[in-house]
């Protein structure tokens, strides 16, 4: 049986090992970030997975996509990610919130117990407990369109 070393001593994240997720609406650049993170990991040399669920024809409906990599082959993805990058509320809480009948329930649920989250500052989210047993995350608030601008300059 293969041995796993941890990345570092404080995470239980493996080195060159993890799977990545960005959620959002479609048109807002979901695609391309992943592609571009695919890209560079597979420039690395590690093997890569990715796929993409949405809604067909659907401007910015909800949308997300998962990339998986390893040192060695991957051939699916996996239920749980390690990072999950959320440019909107929806990705994190879902859209139960607004509609009669819910479609998703947002995507922390299907993140690993001390698994990361990156999320828009301005969505007005606030990161709490989800109960019931839930992972432990870390939640990283980042000021998207304020980089976006500052690197436009």
């Amino acid at each position: 049986m293969r041995r796993f070393e941890p990345y570092n001593k404080s995470s239980e994240v493996q080195k060159n090992r993890l799977t990545w997720m960005i959620g959002g609406p479609q048109g807002s650049g979901i695609n391309a970030s992943a592609e571009v993170f695919a890209k560079a990991c597979s420039r690395a040399g590690l093997r890569v997975y990715a796929n993409i669920e949405y809604h067909s024809n659907i401007m910015g409906k909800h949308s997300f996509y998962r990339v998986r990599v390893d040192d060695e082959d991957v051939r699916s993805y996996k239920d749980k990610a390690d990072i999950l990058v959320a440019l909107d509320l929806e990705t994190l809480a879902g859209d139960g919130d607004h509609r009669r009948w819910a479609t998703h329930y947002g995507h922390l649920a299907e993140i690993n117990d001390g698994g990361g989250v990156i999320f828009d500052s301005e969505i007005g989210y606030e990161p709490r407990g989800l109960g019931g047993g839930a992972p432990q995350l870390r939640f990283y608030p980042v000021p998207f369109m304020e980089i976006i601008k500052k690197a436009l300059e």
